[in-house]
Protein backbone atom coordinates (compact mmCIF):
# COMPACT_ATOMS: atom_id res chain seq x y z
CA UNK A 1 0.00 0.00 0.00
CA UNK A 2 1.44 3.33 -1.16
CA UNK A 3 1.82 6.72 1.42
CA UNK A 4 -1.13 8.45 -0.47
CA UNK A 5 -3.07 5.50 0.02
CA UNK A 6 -2.08 5.26 3.37
CA UNK A 7 -2.79 9.06 3.78
CA UNK A 8 -6.30 8.98 1.53
CA UNK A 9 -7.75 5.90 4.63
CA UNK A 10 -6.79 8.39 7.85
CA UNK A 11 -8.23 11.09 6.28
CA UNK A 12 -11.58 9.53 5.45
CA UNK A 13 -12.63 8.40 8.34
CA UNK A 14 -15.65 6.21 8.19
CA UNK A 15 -18.52 7.08 11.33
CA UNK A 16 -20.75 4.84 12.64
CA UNK A 17 -24.15 5.69 14.79
CA UNK A 18 -21.74 4.64 18.14
CA UNK A 19 -18.97 7.07 17.16
CA UNK A 20 -21.40 9.57 16.56
CA UNK A 21 -22.92 9.37 20.02
CA UNK A 22 -19.92 9.44 21.87
CA UNK A 23 -18.54 12.64 19.68
CA UNK A 24 -21.72 14.42 20.48
CA UNK A 25 -21.88 13.69 24.28
CA UNK A 26 -18.27 14.90 24.30
CA UNK A 27 -18.87 17.96 22.63
CA UNK A 28 -21.44 18.47 25.24
CA UNK A 29 -19.21 17.61 27.96
CA UNK A 30 -16.97 20.26 26.72
CA UNK A 31 -19.54 22.51 26.73
CA UNK A 32 -20.50 22.37 30.02
CA UNK A 33 -17.32 22.58 30.99
CA UNK A 34 -16.67 25.85 30.05
CA UNK A 35 -14.20 24.75 26.97
CA UNK A 36 -16.35 26.61 24.58
CA UNK A 37 -15.55 30.51 24.77
CA UNK A 38 -18.07 32.49 22.21
CA UNK A 39 -19.31 29.39 20.77
CA UNK A 40 -15.93 27.74 19.56
CA UNK A 41 -14.82 24.72 20.99
CA UNK A 42 -11.26 25.77 22.41
CA UNK A 43 -7.38 23.48 21.27
CA UNK A 44 -7.75 22.19 24.93
CA UNK A 45 -11.44 20.85 23.94
CA UNK A 46 -10.52 19.34 20.84
CA UNK A 47 -7.10 17.30 22.64
CA UNK A 48 -9.56 15.88 25.22
CA UNK A 49 -12.31 14.98 22.59
CA UNK A 50 -9.98 13.28 20.15
CA UNK A 51 -8.28 11.40 23.25
CA UNK A 52 -11.99 10.12 24.05
CA UNK A 53 -12.83 8.99 21.25
CA UNK A 54 -9.30 6.96 20.85
CA UNK A 55 -9.66 5.58 24.29
CA UNK A 56 -13.15 4.51 22.85
CA UNK A 57 -12.92 3.11 19.21
CA UNK A 58 -9.08 2.98 19.03
CA UNK A 59 -9.21 4.28 15.86
CA UNK A 60 -6.80 6.83 14.51
CA UNK A 61 -8.37 10.29 15.08
CA UNK A 62 -7.30 13.65 14.32
CA UNK A 63 -8.80 16.78 15.77
CA UNK A 64 -9.66 17.39 11.64
CA UNK A 65 -11.40 14.20 11.71
CA UNK A 66 -13.38 16.10 14.68
CA UNK A 67 -14.07 19.83 12.92
CA UNK A 68 -15.07 17.76 9.70
CA UNK A 69 -17.38 15.65 11.57
CA UNK A 70 -18.67 18.61 13.80
CA UNK A 71 -19.34 20.92 10.55
CA UNK A 72 -21.51 17.93 9.41
CA UNK A 73 -23.33 17.67 12.25
CA UNK A 74 -24.10 21.15 12.76
CA UNK A 75 -25.21 21.69 8.96
CA UNK A 76 -27.19 18.66 9.20
CA UNK A 77 -29.01 20.07 12.14
CA UNK A 78 -29.05 23.63 10.43
CA UNK A 79 -31.71 22.22 7.31
CA UNK A 80 -33.41 20.24 9.93
CA UNK A 81 -33.65 23.13 12.27
CA UNK A 82 -34.54 25.73 9.73
CA UNK A 83 -36.79 23.69 8.21
CA UNK A 84 -39.24 21.86 11.11
CA UNK A 85 -38.23 24.94 14.01
CA UNK A 86 -41.45 26.90 15.27
CA UNK A 87 -43.67 25.07 12.68
CA UNK A 88 -46.59 23.82 14.58
CA UNK A 89 -47.70 20.56 14.63
CA UNK A 90 -45.22 18.65 14.48
CA UNK A 91 -42.73 17.41 17.24
CA UNK A 92 -39.73 15.16 17.43
CA UNK A 93 -40.38 11.88 19.15
CA UNK A 94 -37.35 10.77 21.19
CA UNK A 95 -39.34 7.49 21.13
CA UNK A 96 -39.23 6.75 17.16
CA UNK A 97 -36.44 9.44 16.24
CA UNK A 98 -38.97 11.13 13.87
CA UNK A 99 -40.61 14.22 13.31
CA UNK A 100 -44.07 13.15 13.56
CA UNK A 101 -47.01 15.57 12.27
CA UNK A 102 -50.53 14.24 10.80
CA UNK A 103 -51.06 13.47 7.68
CA UNK A 104 -52.47 16.28 6.74
CA UNK A 105 -49.88 18.64 8.16
CA UNK A 106 -47.39 16.40 6.57
CA UNK A 107 -49.27 17.02 3.26
CA UNK A 108 -49.37 20.70 3.69
CA UNK A 109 -45.86 21.07 4.53
CA UNK A 110 -44.43 18.83 1.11
CA UNK A 111 -46.64 21.08 -0.97
CA UNK A 112 -44.74 24.29 0.75
CA UNK A 113 -41.31 22.40 0.74
CA UNK A 114 -40.64 18.96 -1.35
CA UNK A 115 -37.34 18.49 0.11
CA UNK A 116 -39.23 17.75 3.47
CA UNK A 117 -40.93 14.55 2.00
CA UNK A 118 -37.41 12.31 2.71
CA UNK A 119 -37.73 13.50 6.62
CA UNK A 120 -41.42 12.26 6.84
CA UNK A 121 -40.26 8.33 7.53
CA UNK A 122 -36.73 8.97 7.92
CA UNK A 123 -35.17 8.61 11.59
CA UNK A 124 -32.72 11.39 13.51
CA UNK A 125 -30.75 10.48 15.60
CA UNK A 126 -29.87 12.25 18.85
CA UNK A 127 -31.72 15.61 17.72
CA UNK A 128 -32.59 16.45 21.36
CA UNK A 129 -28.45 16.25 21.53
CA UNK A 130 -27.70 18.53 18.50
CA UNK A 131 -30.45 20.87 19.50
CA UNK A 132 -28.78 21.87 23.14
CA UNK A 133 -25.53 22.16 20.81
CA UNK A 134 -26.57 24.20 18.08
CA UNK A 135 -30.01 25.63 18.50
CA UNK A 136 -28.34 28.91 19.91
CA UNK A 137 -25.75 29.54 17.19
CA UNK A 138 -29.26 29.23 14.66
CA UNK A 139 -31.23 31.90 17.02
CA UNK A 140 -28.70 34.36 17.80
CA UNK A 141 -28.31 34.67 13.96
CA UNK A 142 -25.28 32.73 13.05
CA UNK A 143 -27.29 30.46 10.86
CA UNK A 144 -30.63 32.08 11.52
CA UNK A 145 -33.43 32.96 8.67
CA UNK A 146 -34.22 36.44 7.80
CA UNK A 147 -37.08 38.30 8.86
CA UNK A 148 -38.91 37.83 5.56
CA UNK A 149 -38.28 33.97 5.91
CA UNK A 150 -39.93 33.87 9.50
CA UNK A 151 -42.70 36.15 8.29
CA UNK A 152 -43.91 33.21 5.46
CA UNK A 153 -43.53 30.76 8.06
CA UNK A 154 -45.29 31.55 10.44
CA UNK A 155 -48.37 32.62 8.20
CA UNK A 156 -48.24 29.16 7.31
CA UNK A 157 -48.12 27.38 10.51
CA UNK A 158 -50.77 24.96 11.00
CA UNK A 159 -51.97 23.95 14.80
CA UNK A 160 -50.32 22.00 16.39
CA UNK A 161 -47.18 21.18 19.02
CA UNK A 162 -43.90 23.23 18.63
CA UNK A 163 -40.84 21.15 17.73
CA UNK A 164 -38.22 22.74 20.71
CA UNK A 165 -41.66 22.02 23.31
CA UNK A 166 -41.60 18.46 22.38
CA UNK A 167 -37.99 17.42 22.70
CA UNK A 168 -37.83 16.48 26.38
CA UNK A 169 -33.46 16.41 25.53
CA UNK A 170 -33.39 12.70 27.47
CA UNK A 171 -31.62 10.53 25.15
CA UNK A 172 -32.32 6.91 24.40
CA UNK A 173 -30.37 4.59 22.43
CA UNK A 174 -31.79 4.73 19.04
CA UNK A 175 -33.33 1.21 17.39
CA UNK A 176 -32.85 2.29 14.47
CA UNK A 177 -29.36 2.44 12.74
CA UNK A 178 -29.88 5.76 10.93
CA UNK A 179 -27.25 8.57 10.76
CA UNK A 180 -27.14 12.00 10.61
CA UNK A 181 -25.19 11.50 7.37
CA UNK A 182 -27.64 8.86 5.36
CA UNK A 183 -30.66 11.21 5.23
CA UNK A 184 -33.14 9.48 2.26
CA UNK A 185 -33.64 11.46 -1.20
CA UNK A 186 -36.97 12.39 -2.41
CA UNK A 187 -35.21 12.87 -6.28
CA UNK A 188 -35.75 16.71 -5.45
CA UNK A 189 -31.89 18.38 -6.40
CA UNK A 190 -30.88 21.42 -4.58
CA UNK A 191 -29.74 24.36 -6.59
CA UNK A 192 -26.77 24.89 -7.26
CA UNK A 193 -26.68 28.69 -6.15
CA UNK A 194 -28.07 27.50 -2.58
CA UNK A 195 -25.27 24.60 -2.02
CA UNK A 196 -22.41 27.13 -3.04
CA UNK A 197 -23.77 29.47 -0.22
CA UNK A 198 -24.20 26.73 2.11
CA UNK A 199 -20.03 25.68 1.49
CA UNK A 200 -19.15 29.75 1.53
CA UNK A 201 -21.00 29.90 5.05
CA UNK A 202 -19.30 26.72 6.05
CA UNK A 203 -16.13 27.75 5.09
CA UNK A 204 -16.39 31.29 6.56
CA UNK A 205 -17.28 29.28 9.82
CA UNK A 206 -14.65 27.12 9.82
CA UNK A 207 -11.96 29.82 9.15
CA UNK A 208 -13.58 32.32 11.84
CA UNK A 209 -13.21 29.06 14.48
CA UNK A 210 -9.63 28.31 13.34
CA UNK A 211 -8.70 32.16 13.82
CA UNK A 212 -11.06 31.90 17.51
CA UNK A 213 -8.63 28.68 18.77
CA UNK A 214 -5.47 30.13 17.14
CA UNK A 215 -6.41 33.46 19.35
CA UNK A 216 -6.99 31.24 22.42
CA UNK A 217 -3.82 29.49 22.22
CA UNK A 218 -2.03 32.34 21.64
CA UNK A 219 -4.22 33.46 25.09
CA UNK A 220 -2.58 30.56 26.80
CA UNK A 221 0.77 31.03 26.21
CA UNK A 222 1.09 34.48 26.78
CA UNK A 223 -0.22 33.58 30.12
CA UNK A 224 1.98 31.01 30.35
CA UNK A 225 5.01 32.92 29.34
CA UNK A 226 3.87 35.95 32.00
CA UNK A 227 3.32 33.04 34.57
CA UNK A 228 6.52 31.80 33.84
CA UNK A 229 8.17 35.46 33.94
CA UNK A 230 6.58 36.34 37.07
CA UNK A 231 7.75 32.78 38.65
CA UNK A 232 11.60 33.41 37.13
CA UNK A 233 11.68 37.27 38.58
CA UNK A 234 10.79 35.86 41.89
CA UNK A 235 13.76 33.44 42.32
CA UNK A 236 15.78 36.20 40.98
CA UNK A 237 14.45 38.74 43.75
CA UNK A 238 15.30 35.40 46.12
CA UNK A 239 18.64 34.86 44.45
CA UNK A 240 19.70 38.72 45.15
CA UNK A 241 18.07 38.73 48.83
CA UNK A 242 20.09 35.64 49.63
CA UNK A 243 23.34 37.42 48.22
CA UNK A 244 22.47 40.36 49.98
CA UNK A 245 22.79 38.30 53.08
CA UNK A 246 25.95 36.40 52.01
CA UNK A 247 27.64 39.72 51.26
CA UNK A 248 26.72 41.24 54.53
CA UNK A 249 27.93 38.26 56.55
CA UNK A 250 31.11 38.63 54.36
CA UNK A 251 31.40 42.38 55.99
CA UNK A 252 31.10 41.07 59.18
CA UNK A 253 33.53 38.27 59.07
CA UNK A 254 35.65 41.18 57.05
CA UNK A 255 35.23 43.25 60.49
CA UNK A 256 35.87 40.87 62.80
CA UNK A 257 39.22 39.58 60.96
CA UNK A 258 39.94 43.75 61.06
CA UNK A 259 39.45 43.49 64.84
CA UNK A 260 41.62 40.49 65.53
CA UNK A 261 44.43 41.94 63.18
CA UNK A 262 44.17 45.52 65.17
CA UNK A 263 44.63 42.73 68.40
CA UNK A 264 47.42 41.15 67.37
CA UNK A 265 49.45 44.11 66.52
CA UNK A 266 48.90 45.55 70.19
CA UNK A 267 49.74 42.34 71.44
CA UNK A 268 52.94 42.31 68.81
CA UNK A 269 53.27 46.17 70.07
CA UNK A 270 53.56 44.71 73.40
CA UNK A 271 56.10 41.95 72.79
CA UNK A 272 58.46 44.48 71.65
CA UNK A 273 58.04 46.67 74.52
CA UNK A 274 58.79 43.62 76.87
CA UNK A 275 61.65 42.58 75.34
CA UNK A 276 63.37 46.11 75.25
CA UNK A 277 62.78 45.99 78.52
CA UNK A 278 64.24 42.74 79.36
CA UNK A 279 67.41 43.10 77.36
CA UNK A 280 70.42 45.20 78.72
CA UNK A 281 71.07 48.55 77.91
CA UNK A 282 73.98 49.20 76.38
CA UNK A 283 76.08 52.21 77.45
CA UNK A 284 78.55 54.26 75.35
CA UNK A 285 81.87 55.90 76.15
CA UNK A 286 79.95 59.56 76.05
CA UNK A 287 76.93 58.30 78.10
CA UNK A 288 79.66 56.57 80.48
CA UNK A 289 81.27 60.34 81.09
CA UNK A 290 77.67 61.99 81.57
CA UNK A 291 76.61 59.56 84.30
CA UNK A 292 79.72 60.29 86.28
CA UNK A 293 79.62 64.07 86.10
CA UNK A 294 75.86 63.85 87.04
CA UNK A 295 76.43 61.67 89.92
CA UNK A 296 79.20 64.48 91.65
CA UNK A 297 82.24 62.28 91.20
CA UNK A 298 85.46 64.63 92.62
CA UNK A 299 87.29 66.03 89.21
CA UNK A 300 90.39 64.08 90.53
CA UNK A 301 88.64 60.90 90.59
CA UNK A 302 86.80 61.07 87.35
CA UNK A 303 88.89 59.43 85.00
CA UNK A 304 89.96 56.62 87.22
CA UNK A 305 86.07 55.95 87.33
CA UNK A 306 85.45 56.41 83.63
CA UNK A 307 88.49 53.61 82.69
CA UNK A 308 87.18 51.10 85.48
CA UNK A 309 83.40 51.35 84.09
CA UNK A 310 84.29 51.40 80.27
CA UNK A 311 87.14 48.40 80.95
CA UNK A 312 84.30 45.92 82.32
CA UNK A 313 81.01 45.71 81.00
CA UNK A 314 79.68 44.01 83.68
CA UNK A 315 80.60 47.20 86.28
CA UNK A 316 77.99 49.35 83.56
CA UNK A 317 75.53 47.36 84.23
CA UNK A 318 76.13 46.95 87.72
CA UNK A 319 75.99 50.91 88.31
CA UNK A 320 73.61 51.96 86.26
CA UNK A 321 71.61 48.96 87.13
CA UNK A 322 70.34 51.05 90.17
CA UNK A 323 68.57 54.25 90.67
CA UNK A 324 70.63 57.81 89.91
CA UNK A 325 70.69 58.99 93.93
CA UNK A 326 72.12 55.23 94.66
CA UNK A 327 75.03 55.40 91.46
CA UNK A 328 77.85 56.96 93.51
CA UNK A 329 77.56 54.45 96.32
CA UNK A 330 77.40 51.66 94.19
CA UNK A 331 80.38 52.77 92.35
CA UNK A 332 82.91 53.42 94.62
CA UNK A 333 81.82 49.59 96.29
CA UNK A 334 82.52 48.33 92.78
CA UNK A 335 85.43 50.02 92.55
CA UNK A 336 86.50 49.04 96.52
CA UNK A 337 85.93 45.46 95.92
CA UNK A 338 88.07 45.07 92.52
CA UNK A 339 91.02 46.73 94.72
CA UNK A 340 90.42 44.01 97.02
CA UNK A 341 90.83 41.48 95.08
Amino acid sequence: MTQKKKESMKDNLRWTPEMDECFIDALLEETMKGNRPDGTFSTYAYDNMVQTLTNNFGTHITKQHLKNRKKTLSQRFAELYDLFHGLSGFSWSPITKLFEADNQVWHDLIERKPNARKWKNAPVLHYDKLYELFSADRATGKYSKSGKERVAQWNSNVGGTNVESECNFQYESPNSQANLDDSPSNGTSVGTASVRGQKRKASMIESIEERCEKMTAGIKELVDVMRDGNVVAERQAQLAEKQAQLAEKHAQVAEWQAQIAEKQAQIAEKGLSILEKSRPRHYSEGEVWTAIEEIGIPEEQKLECYFFLCNEERHKLNCFGVPPHLRLQTLLRLMTDARNH
